[in-house]
């Protein structure tokens, strides 16, 4: 119904929408007002669950997601590593759970759960590469995430995982496996 779209819906466009049973006529309709249906109530989402995204917007913070197909979550541009784009399809992790209810995003696992399978590729990455990678924790965010598809903050835990059980060793030029002795 025109009613339910919210911009004018183009021809050979292709747009999100909800789609429900509609009461008065009892047909099937599509609506592209998803505000009427997804739920802002965020009572059960825990810290670190995976869950199912769906890009709804570009924002002025990030971009509105859809989460499993009920509620509202938000992944900020930080937390992306490259452009999403709308109806876009993914899993994602919960972030946080804010006291005013809405949700917080993460493509990756958070926190620690990130932090042991993203070493053992950089270690991985460090012996393919004859020991050396010239990347470190002041490397930029881009390079990071163009090499590892991961924020700068997650490789940051990773190579000070790896640092603290004394298997590499951190320069500004970049990083560099301990030899065993």
């Amino acid at each position: 119904p025109f009613n339910q779209q919210r911009t004018k819906l183009m021809l050979g466009k292709s747009y999100l929408v909800f789609i429900y049973i509609d009461e008065r006529t009892n047909r099937i309709a599509a609506s592209s007002k998803l505000n009427k249906f997804i739920s802002t109530n965020s009572a059960y989402y825990k810290r670190g669950q995976q869950v199912d995204l769906v890009v709804w917007e570009k924002t002025d913070l990030g971009y509105s997601t859809v989460i499993n197909n009920k509620h509202w979550g938000l992944v900020y541009y930080a937390d992306s590593v490259k452009p999403l784009s709308t109806g876009q399809r993914m899993t994602g992790f919960i972030k946080n759970v804010r006291d005013d209810g809405k949700i917080d995003l993460a493509l990756q696992p958070v926190g620690y759960a990130n932090i042991d399978p993203l070493a053992d590729k950089i270690y991985k990455r460090l012996e393919e590469n004859n020991g050396f990678l010239a990347l470190s924790d002041k490397s930029p965010p881009e390079l990071i995430a163009r090499e590892f598809g991961v924020s700068k903050k997650a490789f940051k835990m990773s190579i000070g995982n790896l640092y603290k059980k004394r298997l590499i060793t951190i320069a500004r030029e970049g990083i560099t496996l301990v030899k065993e002795s």
